[in-house]
């Protein structure tokens, strides 16, 4: 089978990519439509209540402390050692991108890692902090956020914040959780999320939604806590917050609250 995405055609798959991963203007139109477009050409955006990830070079939100068979691996099973797909880029790997000739993804990889950070100033990665895990083992941290992690996270994404590795996704350090608009953690907590199911890993994980059992300060308690811990340098989130997130997806108000 000869592969897919060569010169122009590598060029219109990504910027199929592009629909989602670039930031739109006021009339809903693509801030940019190449990288010769300026920075802001897959420098990430938000859909239907999800972030559609900044794809460039940034350490802290991008693609930075991603290898090329980290990308790779994510197209063709929707899980790696740093993330997992959800939302819209569940379909799009389950019916499309896992199909791609291993040629083809190499292809993508190799583009996506010469694109330059939007921030320029700030490539340095974040370190990995052990306090807070330390923290919660030892019951030193008792705080709202803390306890509510612990009470409804951590069994999956454990006290050091780090997952299971292609099961349940690693918080700490994640580009995700530390992304500069909060919506598309708030979304998950609320709604939940289920990775796709693919060839190379069938298996599809699934997050239960929390909106039935969090109120909207709790869940901005526990999102604040994961986006400001374990060396993650992600900024608060307010109840105001959650509560547009709510609205926006339809997510149910808590139980009995």
């Amino acid at each position: 089978k000869q592969p897919l995405l060569r010169g122009k055609h590598l060029v219109e798959g990504l910027g199929h990519c592009s629909t989602c991963h670039t930031a739109r203007g006021v009339a809903l139109q693509e801030k940019a439509l190449t990288d010769a477009d300026g920075s802001a050409f897959l420098s990430g955006g938000v859909v239907e209540g999800w972030l559609a990830k900044n794809l460039r070079g940034d350490a802290t939100d991008g693609l930075g402390n991603w290898s090329k068979e980290d990308i790779t691996a994510f197209l063709k099973s929707g899980r790696n050692g740093h993330s997992a797909a959800s939302g819209g880029m569940a379909q799009v790997v389950e019916e499309s991108s896992q199909h791609l000739t291993d040629a083809d993804l190499n292809a993508i990889a190799v583009y996506l890692k010469s694109l330059p950070p939007v921030n320029k100033d700030a490539t340095k990665p974040l370190a990995y902090d052990e306090s807070v895990a330390q923290a919660l083992r030892t019951g030193k941290d008792q705080g709202d956020g803390a306890m509510a992690f612990l009470n409804n996270c951590a069994a999956c994404h454990r006290s050091t914040g780090k997952g299971y590795a292609e099961t349940f996704p690693q918080l700490a350090l994640s580009s995700t959780v530390i992304s500069a608009d909060p919506a598309s953690l708030i979304h998950i907590v609320l709604k939940g999320a289920q990775m796709p199911g693919t060839t190379a890993a069938p298996t599809a994980y699934a997050m239960p939604g929390f909106d039935w059992r969090l109120t909207d300060k709790e869940v901005a308690d526990v999102v604040t806590f994961v986006r400001a811990s374990w060396g993650n340098q992600g900024a608060a989130v307010s109840a105001s917050d959650v509560a547009k997130v709510r609205k926006d997806v339809g997510a149910a108000k808590a139980a009995g609250r």
